[in-house]
């Protein structure tokens, strides 16, 4: 499962490669669209917002927002 983006106990910069790596696995398991992995994907664009990499985080907050739009109305 995937580490929870609303730990603080840990640094944001130490969770990427965890959620990178879980989102990996979630994605050719579940699917791109399963809750669990928007979850992650979600907290990876978290990981990079702490870390001020806009640029990056953005899409993936896209593809989030879109999912969920999609499946949830």
């Amino acid at each position: 499962s995937c580490a929870s983006h609303s730990c603080t106990c840990l640094p944001y910069v130490c969770l990427q490669p965890l959620y990178r790596e879980a989102l990996e696995v979630l994605k050719s398991t579940t699917g791109p669209e399963d809750p669990v992995t928007q979850q992650c994907m979600y907290g990876l664009a978290e990981c990079l917002r702490e870390q001020e990499k806009f640029e990056e985080a953005e899409p993936i907050w896209r593809q989030v927002l879109e999912v969920r739009t999609r499946l949830l109305g």
